[in-house]
Formats: C-alpha cells, sequence, structure tokens
C-alpha cells in the first residue's frame, strides 16, 4: 500500500508515529451513459428544425385557405404541360386540381417537399463529423469515454430523428388543416404511405451528408455539397421528362424513387422503390463511418 504525507489527506487515518496515511485508490471515471450526443445534436438543430416544420404548417394551411381559390384557377395547363412536370415532377390531370389533394400533391408534395426538406435535411446532416472538426471540439468531445463510432452513430442518429419529425408534422398539418377547412378532406391510408416514401427519402438525404460529412473539415462546405447533389439530381430528373430520348436519367435520380404526387392523387406505389432509398441511405452512412474511424483528425 503507498503512503502519503498526512499532510496531503487530512481525511484519512494517519499511521501513528509515522506522520503517513493511506492513499486513497483513484476511482475511473464513470462511463456516462444515455444519449448525450445525441441529445446535444438535436439541441444544435433545434431552430433549424422548428423553422422546417413552421414551413410545412403554413404551406399545408395556405392551401387548405385558398383552396376555393384555387379551384377557379386554371392550374391544368400549366401543370400537365411538358414543362409543368419537369417543374413539379408529377403527372397530374386536370381533374385532380379540383380537390384537396389534387392541390396538396403539387405545392406540397411535388419534388418541392424532396428538394426543400430533403434539401435542408442533407445541408445539417453535411455537419454530423465536419462540424465539431471546424469548431474545434471533436478532440474534447472524442477524449471523453465515447468511441469514434458511438459519436458518429448517435450524430446520424440525431438527424434520423429531424427527419421522422419533419415526417410526422405534415400529417398533424394536414389533420389541423380538415378541422379548419370545408373540403379539405383526403384519403388518410394514402397519405400515410405518401408520407412513408417520403421518409425513406430522408433516410437517403442523411446518408448523402453523412458520408460527405465524413471526408469534410468544414460544415458549410459539406452541407452545400449535399444540397447540390440534390439540386443535380433534380435536374436529372426534370429534364428526363422533356424527351424520351432523355428518359434514362430519371432512373439515375432519387427523385424518381419517390413520386410522391403520383403515389398520394393515383394511389400507386411501388413497393421496392422506398427500400432502395432506405438502402441507398444505409449505405452513405456505413462509407461514412469507414472513413470517419479511419481518418486522421490531428
Amino acid at each position: 500500500m503507498k503512503l502519503v504525507p498526512a499532510s496531503t489527506a487530512p481525511d484519512a487515518p494517519a499511521h501513528q508515529g509515522t506522520g503517513y496515511t493511506d492513499a486513497v485508490p483513484a476511482m475511473a471515471p464513470a462511463r456516462r451513459g444515455g444519449l448525450p450526443i445525441l441529445t446535444a445534436t438535436l439541441a444544435e438543430t433545434r431552430i433549424g428544425t422548428a423553422v422546417a416544420c413552421f414551413y410545412i404548417t403554413a404551406v399545408v394551411l395556405l392551401v387548405g385557405a385558398l383552396l376555393p381559390s384555387l379551384k377557379s384557377v386554371n392550374f391544368a395547363s400549366i401543370v400537365t404541360s411538358s414543362a409543368g412536370q419537369a417543374i413539379y415532377g408529377a403527372n397530374i390531370s386536370a381533374q385532380s386540381l379540383k380537390t384537396f389533394t389534387g392541390f396538396l400533391s403539387i405545392e406540397f408534395y411535388s419534388v418541392w417537399f424532396g428538394l426543400f426538406f430533403g434539401g435542408f435535411l442533407a445541408f445539417i446532416s453535411g455537419g454530423i463529423v465536419a462540424r465539431p472538426i471546424e469548431d474545434g471540439t471533436i478532440e474534447l468531445a472524442l477524449a471523453r469515454p465515447f468511441s469514434r463510432r458511438r459519436f458518429y452513430l448517435e450524430r446520424c442518429g440525431a438527424m434520423l430523428l429531424v427527419g421522422a419529425i419533419m415526417s410526422l408534422w405534415p400529417l398533424a398539418a394536414v389533420w389541423v388543416a380538415s378541422r379548419i377547412f370545408a373540403g379539405a378532406t383526403v384519403d388518410w391510408h394514402w397519405l400515410l404511405l405518401t408520407q412513408l416514401v417520403g421518409g425513406a427519402f430522408f433516410v437517403m438525404t442523411v446518408g448523402l451528408g453523412a458520408v460527405i460529412s465524413a471526408w469534410s473539415s468544414a460544415a458549410r462546405t459539406a452541407g452545400s455539397a449535399a444540397l447540390g447533389v440534390l439540386v443535380l439530381v433534380y435536374l436529372l430528373n426534370s429534364l428526363a421528362s422533356l424527351s424520351d430520348r432523355l428518359t434514362w436519367m430519371a432512373y439515375l435520380s432519387p427523385f424518381h424513387y419517390a413520386p410522391l404526387s403520383t403515389i398520394l392523387v393515383q394511389q400507386r406505389i411501388t413497393w421496392w422503390h422506398p427500400v432502395l432509398l432506405v438502402g441507398l441511405g444505409l449505405v452513405g452512412g456505413i462509407a461514412g463511418l469507414i472513413v470517419f474511424e479511419r481518418r486522421d483528425l490531428t
């Protein structure tokens, strides 16, 4: 047993006549339980998530409020044209544009849903690894009893939770609109399936942002790159509808596998499409984890 001077440990019993006391063995720091990294990441993104949910609510309620006026406007000539299909990424009949579901599919569940809200999720997912590296907090976080794998997985889990919130929020907004505005009716079965595919698209965007973030040391650069990839595949999807010779481009775009407007209005779904989107997200997330575990952070 190691002895130290009694003056340095006044509370411990001293050996009589020696002036020394028994040293108290140091206790190893307890491993922190729970999900602190996930919780902290959610706190970082709370403002952006709140803004996204606000816009989701505003668009849905605005469609419900303007429904009588929208019925009198001739949107069919715009939406059903080749240019309209390229912009909205949907093939909606003129008859569908007389209902709340039809207008909701164009104004909210067209490619704008994936481009705006999926783009937001891809942008903030670009900070999974790059943000703490840029802020200089990555070494402090990993100095605690956290492995790189746990750090990365909890950060990704927080982004998936943000995507889940953004997937459930439109359902609540549509429910409120159906209670406030006359004629704001929707088939809930197909709305749930539509939002399920939208959630699969969000998983893909998280994987996209994660793998780019694992390579980068600047959050804005990684987020902008992920957003730029979404814009590029949106352009591919739009160009594919302009000519029969360009239809092959659509198969390169994730938007082709998330036709939310078609699911909601035409009530038709291809089940392997959301599975593919989730698979792409998982591949991106795993690739990002491999890169993050192997890269030098100094």
